[in-house]
């Protein structure tokens, strides 16, 4: 180990060009110095402070860098190999074109944020390495063990990737485009968002089978492919052909779906919140209780498309989104509500209007048939006449709303709040009132046959014998004066 003239070492120390090799640095505070094309073969780095240090061409062969500070250093094209580099912080370095093969260990360094492109890696041991949003770009890691590292939202564009071992790493977000990945090990490694676009893989490539799947999709092609119940999530299928898919009850929470091609596919039931699906080509596109919740529709024509019990929560969409008028007025109801608003004899049926605003609003006449209301509000909504047979309304509030006359066959109000409702004339047959809160309710010549009545609150409701009677349950109801029908034990 060589020493130095202590009066030398100084933070933006200029060292260029200069014979290093074996030099012990240990410790010092050489921030900002200059060692470009320096020779420090050997020499002794460990826990010095090399920030913004300028290592440019310099050969660092074998040497010492464990726990050294090389955060914003420039080491481009820098010869590093065998270097020991465990614990060092390189954040933000960079590392263009540098030789760091056959490192001695690179375990638990930060290299967040630096720029290693081009560098060589072959066969250095980087186990918990930080690498979280690091360009990549062309880099050789042939052989290389990224055990446990953090390479979310890496860039590794056309790098070389050829039996690397990425066993229990998280590439999420990670770009992949045009790599060679033949014979790497992804096992027990987090791949969502991974973007696979001309990616190379051979049998001998070790991948969970989703992650496999996403990448057959984007490079063998997705069209008319059963993917019922396929698991998704977030996955990168942008510009993909997937015509005359079936996504039914797929999980694609979070996939980017922009710019494909979706003519004649299947998302019925499938849970797409949070998808991208961005100028993509839709056409007799099947969405039916299909989850759209906070999906961005930019540039989507939508106007062919049954919408029926889609949740349209929180979407984004521009100008260039097309709805017909009954979707587009669902889709506004459903974010904006219709507090006080006058839609007498408007068209809801089949629509998703969960937790909706409405309280107040004028719906007489309307065609609310199918619907879905659970939680919504309609305090003091007027629904006279209204039709809501095959509804569900579960734990829907329809305090005080008028109701004379409407239609509620087959409906599901369990748990509803009706309390002080005016239902007179309004037919209930076969409806669900289980639980339901009528308390105060008016339900002069309602129709309650075969009604479900179990644990219902009828406190001061006007209600007949005849029309209690008439239900197919009431087990556990409380009457009009508190008392209560017991339920069988």
């Amino acid at each position: 180990m060589r020493e130095i003239d202590p009066s030398e070492i100084m933070p933006g120390a200029r060292f260029q060009g200069q014979d290093l090799h074996e030099v012990n640095f240990i410790g010092m505070n050489l921030m900002g110095s200059n060692f470009s094309q320096a020779n420090l073969r050997g020499a002794f780095l460990g826990k010095a402070n090399l920030q913004k240090a300028d290592f440019s061409g310099a050969d660092l062969t074998g040497a010492n860098l464990m726990g050294t500070k090389l955060q914003q250093a420039k080491l481009n094209r820098a010869v590093m190999q065998d270097c020991s580099m465990q614990g060092a912080d390189l954040s933000e370095a960079i590392l263009t074109g540098a030789d760091m093969r056959m490192g001695n260990g690179m375990f638990g360094a930060n290299l967040s944020g630096a720029n290693l492109e081009y560098v060589i890696l072959r066969g250095n041991y980087m186990e918990t390495t930080k690498l979280g949003g690091v360009s990549l770009i062309g880099a050789d890691l042939e052989g290389s063990a990224l055990i446990q590292a953090d390479l979310r939202n890496a860039n590794l564009q056309n790098a070389r990737l050829v039996k690397t071992d990425f066993g229990g790493s998280d590439l999420t977000g990670a770009d992949l485009r045009e790599a060679d990945i033949s014979g790497a090990d992804f096992s027990m490694t987090k791949m969502e968002g991974v973007i696979f676009h001309n990616t190379h893989l051979d049998d001998t490539t070790q991948m969970d089978e989703k992650y496999h799947l996403v990448w057959e999709l984007v490079n063998e092609g997705g069209s008319n492919r059963n993917l019922s119940k396929a698991d998704l999530k977030q996955a990168v299928l942008s510009y993909v052909n997937l015509d005359g898919s079936d996504f039914s009850h797929a999980y694609l929470t979070g996939a980017k779906l922009d710019h494909t091609q979706l003519v004649g596919t299947n998302f019925a039931h499938a849970d797409c919140s949070l998808v991208d699906f961005s100028n993509a080509r839709i056409q007799q596109t099947i969405f039916e209780y299909c989850n759209l919740e906070k999906a961005i529709l930019y540039g989507l024509d939508l106007r062919e498309c049954d919408l029926s019990f889609v949740n349209l929560t929180g979407i984004e969409y521009d100008e260039g989104t097309r709805f017909t008028s009954k979707w587009r007025q669902v889709m506004e109801f459903i974010n904006f509500g219709c507090v006080r608003q006058n839609h007498a004899g408007i068209d809801l049926s089949r629509a998703y209007l969960v937790g909706a605003k409405m309280s107040y609003a004028v719906l007489t006449g309307a065609n609310l048939s199918e619907a879905i209301f659970d939680r919504a509000d309609l305090w003091s909504a007027d629904l006279t006449d209204a039709n809501l047979d095959g509804c569900q309304m579960i734990k829907t509030g329809l305090r005080w709303a008028k109701l004379h006359r409407a239609r509620f066959n087959d409906a599901n109000l369990n748990g509803a709040n009706l309390f002080g409702a005016e239902m007179n004339g309004a037919n209930l047959q076969n409806a669900n009132l289980t639980e339901a809160d009528l308390e105060g309710a008016k339900l002069d010549d309602c129709d309650l046959t075969g009604a479900n009545l179990t644990r219902v609150r009828l406190v001061g409701a006007r209600i007949t014998q005849k029309q209690l009677l008439s239900a197919s349950a009431i087990a556990g109801a409380i009457l009009p004066d508190g008392r209560i029908i017991p339920e069988k034990s």
